[in-house]
């Protein structure tokens, strides 16, 4: 059984467009990182990873899209899911509180992790297990 699941880190942060071109892609960098070790580390997730697609966005940004555009295409693809894993060790951007919202509001499961550790896996594995559950409950 595949779990559909959003990965959600800070891209901009706090500084939001204004942010330096540096910081941006080590944030871009550490993000997919983790999202591929969770990927290896949980093979029953299907992880979707936004900060891998980060120069696609760029490109479509310098051709006018704006980051509300970039949000709510990030938010359709929210509604797909069935887990959001949000990586909060680098701050919970504004960006990371609109997808936030738009998990709620689509009744996802919402695991938040500070760091990738012991600690992670074992939130992020209690998740898999209830959701498995109520999946098979559903008969998906």
């Amino acid at each position: 059984m595949i779990i559909p699941t959003y990965f959600s880190a800070p891209v901009r942060g706090q500084d939001g467009d204004d942010v330096e071109y540096n910081v941006k892609w080590d944030n871009v960098m550490f993000a997919c990182e983790i999202g591929k070790a969770i990927e290896l580390d949980f093979p029953c997730l299907d992880v979707h990873i936004p900060h891998e697609f980060e120069a696609y966005i760029e490109e479509t940004m310098n051709q006018g899209a704006t980051s509300d555009d970039v949000l709510d295409i990030c938010c359709a693809i929210i509604r797909q899911k069935k887990l959001l894993i949000e990586y909060i060790g680098h701050g919970f951007s504004d960006g990371m509180k609109q997808e936030n919202a738009a998990a709620l509001a689509a009744g996802l499961k919402i695991v938040r992790i500070a760091a990738y550790d012991q600690t992670a896996k074992d939130l992020i594995m209690a998740a898999i297990v209830e959701l498995k559950e109520e999946m098979r409950q559903k008969g998906e």
